[in-house]
Protein backbone atom coordinates (compact mmCIF):
# COMPACT_ATOMS: atom_id res chain seq x y z
CA UNK A 1 0.00 0.00 0.00
CA UNK A 2 1.11 3.58 -0.57
CA UNK A 3 1.58 6.08 2.04
CA UNK A 4 -0.63 8.91 2.43
CA UNK A 5 -3.34 7.09 0.54
CA UNK A 6 -6.46 7.42 1.87
CA UNK A 7 -7.95 4.01 3.21
CA UNK A 8 -11.10 4.24 1.29
CA UNK A 9 -9.79 3.61 -1.76
CA UNK A 10 -8.61 0.41 -1.09
CA UNK A 11 -12.25 -0.72 0.58
CA UNK A 12 -13.89 -1.70 -2.79
CA UNK A 13 -11.62 -4.88 -2.84
CA UNK A 14 -11.64 -5.19 0.81
CA UNK A 15 -14.54 -7.93 2.12
CA UNK A 16 -18.22 -7.00 2.02
CA UNK A 17 -21.43 -8.12 3.17
CA UNK A 18 -23.65 -9.13 0.74
CA UNK A 19 -26.36 -6.57 1.96
CA UNK A 20 -28.29 -4.33 -0.85
CA UNK A 21 -28.48 -0.77 -0.78
CA UNK A 22 -31.03 0.65 -2.07
CA UNK A 23 -31.69 3.09 -4.72
CA UNK A 24 -28.72 4.65 -5.31
CA UNK A 25 -26.80 1.41 -5.51
CA UNK A 26 -25.85 1.26 -8.98
CA UNK A 27 -24.51 4.76 -9.04
CA UNK A 28 -22.74 3.82 -5.34
CA UNK A 29 -21.25 0.66 -7.08
CA UNK A 30 -19.91 2.56 -10.65
CA UNK A 31 -18.36 5.16 -7.98
CA UNK A 32 -16.31 2.45 -6.41
CA UNK A 33 -15.54 0.22 -9.36
CA UNK A 34 -13.77 3.47 -10.56
CA UNK A 35 -12.17 3.91 -7.20
CA UNK A 36 -10.98 -0.08 -7.73
CA UNK A 37 -9.94 0.53 -11.22
CA UNK A 38 -7.26 3.29 -9.78
CA UNK A 39 -6.21 1.11 -6.80
CA UNK A 40 -5.23 -1.29 -9.13
CA UNK A 41 -3.43 1.08 -11.33
CA UNK A 42 -1.43 2.14 -8.58
CA UNK A 43 -1.01 -0.61 -6.13
CA UNK A 44 -2.11 -3.90 -8.44
CA UNK A 45 -3.40 -6.78 -7.56
CA UNK A 46 -3.48 -6.87 -2.98
CA UNK A 47 -4.33 -9.83 -1.46
CA UNK A 48 -6.36 -10.05 1.66
CA UNK A 49 -5.97 -11.99 4.64
CA UNK A 50 -8.18 -15.33 4.23
CA UNK A 51 -10.65 -16.11 7.41
CA UNK A 52 -10.49 -19.79 9.30
CA UNK A 53 -13.13 -20.93 6.43
CA UNK A 54 -11.54 -20.60 3.12
CA UNK A 55 -8.09 -20.79 4.30
CA UNK A 56 -8.70 -24.59 4.76
CA UNK A 57 -9.44 -24.99 1.21
CA UNK A 58 -6.79 -22.94 -0.50
CA UNK A 59 -3.76 -24.48 -2.65
CA UNK A 60 -0.43 -23.63 -1.93
CA UNK A 61 0.94 -20.23 -2.83
CA UNK A 62 -3.14 -19.33 -3.46
CA UNK A 63 -4.41 -16.03 -2.57
CA UNK A 64 -7.64 -14.52 -2.13
CA UNK A 65 -8.20 -11.03 -3.24
CA UNK A 66 -11.71 -10.38 -2.22
CA UNK A 67 -14.72 -11.53 -0.40
CA UNK A 68 -18.48 -11.36 -0.06
CA UNK A 69 -20.48 -12.36 2.56
CA UNK A 70 -24.08 -13.29 2.08
CA UNK A 71 -23.75 -14.07 -2.04
CA UNK A 72 -26.77 -15.51 -3.95
CA UNK A 73 -25.60 -17.44 -6.61
CA UNK A 74 -28.11 -18.89 -9.14
CA UNK A 75 -26.27 -21.40 -11.47
CA UNK A 76 -27.46 -21.02 -15.34
CA UNK A 77 -27.13 -23.33 -18.09
CA UNK A 78 -28.25 -23.42 -22.11
CA UNK A 79 -31.38 -25.97 -21.78
CA UNK A 80 -32.85 -23.45 -18.80
CA UNK A 81 -32.54 -26.25 -16.07
CA UNK A 82 -33.02 -24.74 -12.95
CA UNK A 83 -30.62 -25.56 -9.81
CA UNK A 84 -31.09 -24.54 -6.19
CA UNK A 85 -29.65 -21.10 -5.68
CA UNK A 86 -26.50 -20.60 -3.26
CA UNK A 87 -26.65 -18.06 -0.36
CA UNK A 88 -22.86 -18.12 1.34
CA UNK A 89 -19.67 -16.73 1.41
CA UNK A 90 -17.77 -16.36 -1.92
CA UNK A 91 -14.13 -15.64 -2.21
CA UNK A 92 -11.80 -14.40 -4.72
CA UNK A 93 -8.62 -15.94 -5.34
CA UNK A 94 -6.45 -15.62 -7.88
CA UNK A 95 -7.20 -18.62 -9.52
CA UNK A 96 -10.65 -19.16 -8.53
CA UNK A 97 -14.23 -17.99 -7.07
CA UNK A 98 -15.38 -19.90 -4.50
CA UNK A 99 -18.71 -20.28 -3.00
CA UNK A 100 -19.24 -21.83 0.77
CA UNK A 101 -22.77 -22.26 1.64
CA UNK A 102 -24.87 -25.36 2.20
CA UNK A 103 -22.51 -26.76 -0.58
CA UNK A 104 -19.51 -25.86 -2.18
CA UNK A 105 -19.27 -24.43 -5.73
CA UNK A 106 -16.12 -23.90 -7.31
CA UNK A 107 -15.67 -22.20 -10.59
CA UNK A 108 -12.20 -21.89 -12.37
CA UNK A 109 -11.32 -17.91 -13.88
CA UNK A 110 -10.17 -19.39 -17.47
CA UNK A 111 -13.56 -20.64 -17.64
CA UNK A 112 -14.87 -17.12 -17.43
CA UNK A 113 -15.81 -15.62 -20.87
CA UNK A 114 -17.77 -12.58 -20.46
CA UNK A 115 -18.87 -10.32 -17.21
CA UNK A 116 -21.65 -8.00 -17.20
CA UNK A 117 -23.70 -6.18 -14.88
CA UNK A 118 -27.58 -6.34 -15.50
CA UNK A 119 -30.61 -5.96 -12.84
CA UNK A 120 -27.86 -5.84 -9.96
CA UNK A 121 -26.33 -8.67 -10.58
CA UNK A 122 -23.03 -10.12 -11.87
CA UNK A 123 -23.49 -11.96 -14.69
CA UNK A 124 -21.01 -14.75 -15.72
CA UNK A 125 -20.54 -16.40 -18.64
CA UNK A 126 -18.52 -19.34 -19.42
CA UNK A 127 -17.44 -20.72 -22.85
CA UNK A 128 -19.59 -23.80 -22.97
CA UNK A 129 -22.88 -21.50 -22.59
CA UNK A 130 -23.23 -22.18 -18.80
CA UNK A 131 -23.16 -19.09 -16.38
CA UNK A 132 -23.93 -17.91 -12.83
CA UNK A 133 -25.39 -14.69 -11.82
CA UNK A 134 -24.09 -13.27 -8.47
CA UNK A 135 -26.29 -10.78 -6.61
CA UNK A 136 -23.79 -9.17 -3.97
CA UNK A 137 -24.14 -5.37 -2.70
CA UNK A 138 -21.14 -4.39 -5.21
CA UNK A 139 -21.66 -6.26 -8.38
CA UNK A 140 -19.41 -4.03 -10.33
CA UNK A 141 -16.84 -4.23 -8.03
CA UNK A 142 -16.73 -7.45 -7.77
CA UNK A 143 -16.82 -7.64 -11.74
CA UNK A 144 -13.35 -5.48 -11.89
CA UNK A 145 -11.51 -8.03 -9.04
CA UNK A 146 -12.27 -10.77 -10.99
CA UNK A 147 -11.44 -8.98 -14.08
CA UNK A 148 -7.84 -8.06 -12.46
CA UNK A 149 -7.43 -11.64 -11.11
CA UNK A 150 -7.91 -13.21 -14.37
CA UNK A 151 -5.40 -10.46 -16.34
CA UNK A 152 -3.22 -11.24 -13.20
CA UNK A 153 -3.57 -14.99 -13.90
CA UNK A 154 -3.07 -15.30 -17.70
CA UNK A 155 0.19 -12.80 -16.63
CA UNK A 156 1.34 -15.58 -14.11
CA UNK A 157 1.13 -18.10 -17.17
CA UNK A 158 2.79 -16.44 -19.77
CA UNK A 159 5.36 -15.70 -17.75
CA UNK A 160 5.74 -19.31 -16.71
CA UNK A 161 5.35 -20.49 -20.46
CA UNK A 162 8.27 -18.25 -21.36
CA UNK A 163 10.26 -19.10 -18.06
CA UNK A 164 9.77 -22.72 -19.17
CA UNK A 165 11.27 -21.98 -22.86
CA UNK A 166 14.18 -19.88 -22.32
CA UNK A 167 17.04 -22.26 -22.14
CA UNK A 168 19.24 -22.33 -18.84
Amino acid sequence: MRAGRPREMLAPMERRTGQHRGDDAPADDEAAADAARRSLRLDGVVPIEPDMAVAVMLAAGERVLAARHGAHLEQLSPDDSRREPLIGDLYLTDQRLLVLGSSLLELSLDRIREAGVANGRLLLLMGDGDGVAIRVEDPRVLRVAIGAARTSMRAAGRRHSRDQSEPR
